[in-house]
């Protein structure tokens, strides 16, 4: 398409504008009429980049996917791995307070035992005491009489 402008120029300088203007304004118009428009890009051009780029998404896409997969072996590793390890400590702890209930039960009866003799002692001495208060008193009964 053909842009006149010489047609152009008889039109605005009808229209009331200046001679000069005129011309200056269709030059202008001429000019950017006459940009190289191949450095545009044309539809086939955006079609293939978006065909690019949805190739471009997918391949990131199934990456993530990749890395997402890994990570959660590694994860599951990791917290069975820690598992393992709280099993062996609970395992040590539980040994730990079962030596610890043991020495507790053999001191509650080593102390009970000698709670027992101490008893035993006691009543022996009071019994004792005893004996020894009623024959003092029989010797007394029989040297006052």
């Amino acid at each position: 398409m053909n842009f006149d402008t010489h047609s152009a120029v008889k039109k605005f300088i009808a229209a009331g504008m200046k001679e000069n203007l005129a011309e200056t304004l269709v030059s202008e118009l001429q000019s950017y009429r006459q940009v190289d428009l191949s450095t545009l890009a044309s539809k086939d051009d955006t079609r293939g980049l978006r065909m690019e780029l949805k190739g471009e998404i997918g391949e990131l896409r199934s990456e993530l996917k990749a890395e997402i997969s890994e990570l959660r072996v590694e994860m599951k590793a990791e917290i069975s791995e820690l598992r393992s390890e709280l099993k062996a400590e609970i395992s040590e702890l539980r040994s730990d307070i079962e030596k610890l209930d043991i020495r507790v039960t053999s001191e509650s009866r080593r102390l009970e035992q000698k709670i027992d003799s101490t008893n035993s002692m006691i009543k022996w001495i009071f019994a004792v005491s005893v004996s020894q208060t009623a024959i003092l008193i029989g010797v007394m009964k029989y040297l006052l009489v």
